[in-house]
C-alpha cells in the first residue's frame, strides 16, 4: 500500500503441500522481508507448521496461516466481487 505520506510493505508466500512446514521456508521469508525493508509476512499453507517454524516466528513479523485457517478465510469471499489489495484475518 502506499500513499503520499507513507508506504507499507507486505510479503506473503504460499506452500502448497498437505505437509509440514518447516523453520527453512520461514528463514528464507524473514530473509526476503528484511531485504526489501517489508513490514510484515505471512506465510500462508494448505498443510501445517512444525513447532519449531512456530517457535522461529514468535519473535519476528510473520504471521502463520495453516488449513484450517486459510479454509476459513477462503469460505469467506464471495466469487461475485470484484477482488482488492485488502487482506484481513482475524485471530
Amino acid at each position: 500500500m502506499e500513499t503520499a505520506k507513507w508506504e507499507d510493505l507486505v510479503l506473503f508466500r504460499f506452500v502448497r503441500t498437505t505437509g509440514q512446514i518447516g523453520e527453512l521456508i520461514l528463514r528464507e521469508l524473514h530473509s526476503k522481508i528484511k531485504e526489501s525493508k517489508a513490514g510484515k509476512g505471512y506465510c500462508l499453507t494448505t498443510g501445517t507448521f512444525t513447532d519449531e517454524a512456530k517457535k522461529f516466528v514468535e519473535a519476528r513479523l510473520i504471521d502463520l496461516l495453516e488449513k484450517d485457517r486459510l479454509v476459513t478465510i477462503l469460505n469467506k469471499v464471495d466469487a461475485n466481487t470484484t477482488p482488492t489489495a485488502t487482506f484481513s484475518y482475524e485471530e
